[in-house]
């Protein structure tokens, strides 16, 4: 016997009867859509601010033989990933959606209001902008999720230049304009392999004329040489780096540690939190952490030295074939 959350899955025809009775009633109706294969904080956040934008809230989700996301995707069918959304206590409804987007079904339920995230605020997607027509055609809008006053953004460049639709400044620019519109405090912008980018107001006054002023920015390096799995690594930056901020440490020291957090996390095979042992031996290992006298000698080019786990034997043997 399906439990009550399990009800929340329907159909095509019991989604456009609960449609109809929705608008009979007078009910705004919000509609997300997406593949939802992994759901962190951030769409916890995205669904729980769609849910206040009206009555009912429908989540459609990408089924599995339409999700474009690489080899093995998705990681979870999509049965048990109706199931995730169905539990989410602002989830109304959840519907497995049998086309590559949602276009048609966009169509058909006619959402008074669409919720992307800010992401797509720039994009050129044709997926998506079929979607937005889709909805703006019919008089409904697409709202587009910004985050305001929070405390630090960890986008990539990426992510940061899609906010924008900018891919043409400099990312000091790119970063000011963020920080501007989002009203944050701080920014760390990932570069992949280059490192991160550490952007700092020069005052956290909001009455200041230096909380708009140029920014202040530090380079790190990625702290690591290679990667099992680049899964989670935002994940270990973001939460390492908010925990070192509520702790009291500078912004430059909660990057560095966000920053190590996420080269012990690409060590990693699959998502697996970063816990304090592994971050204390991490710091324990790093020659610029020790006293001159205590630094042991330098290591040869490319070992480990403790700094991150040893690469897999299959990982070490394609290396040495190289």
């Amino acid at each position: 016997m399906p439990s009550d959350f399990q009800r929340k899955i329907v159909d095509h025809d019991r989604l456009l009867e609960v449609v109809r009775e929705a608008r009979a009633a007078g009910k705004t109706i919000v509609q997300c859509h997406g593949c939802f294969d992994i759901v962190h904080p951030g769409h916890i956040r995205y669904l729980e601010f769609a849910r206040q934008q009206g009555d009912v809230l429908i989540v459609s989700l990408t089924g599995d033989l339409d999700v474009g996301k690489g080899d093995n995707r998705p990681y979870i069918p999509q049965e048990f990933r109706a199931e995730n959304l169905a539990a989410i206590m602002f989830v109304d409804y959840v519907h497995i959606n049998a086309s590559p987007t949602a276009e048609q079904l966009l169509g058909e339920v006619r959402p008074d209001v669409y919720v992307k995230g800010r992401e797509y605020e720039g994009s050129t997607d044709p997926g998506f902008l079929a979607e937005k027509n889709a909805v703006e055609g019919y008089g409904g809008r697409a709202h587009l999720l910004g985050f305001r006053n929070v405390d630090l953004l960890c986008p990539t460049e990426r992510e940061a230049r899609a906010m924008l639709d900018d891919n043409d400044s400099g990312l000091s620019t790119v970063a000011w304009e963020v920080l501007r519109e989002t009203q944050a405090r701080h920014i760390f912008i990932t570069l992949e392999k280059r490192g991160l980018l550490v952007f700092e107001r020069r005052s956290q006054d909001r009455d200041s004329p230096d909380w708009s002023s140029r920014l202040k920015s530090e380079l790190l390096p990625a702290f690591a040489d290679y990667a099992v799995d680049h899964l989670g690594c935002g994940d270990a930056l973001l939460a390492a780096s908010t925990l070192a901020l509520a702790a009291g440490a500078s912004l430059t020291q909660s990057a560095y540690l966000g920053d190590a957090a996420a080269a012990i996390e690409a060590g990693l095979l699959g998502n697996h939190p970063v816990d304090e042992k592994q971050l204390r031996d991490w710091l324990r290992a790093r020659r610029e952490l020790s006293p001159p006298a205590e630094r042991p000698p330098p290591l040869p080019k490319g070992a480990a030295g403790g700094s991150k786990p040893e690469p897999p034997v299959a990982f070490r043997a394609a290396a040495r074939a190289h």
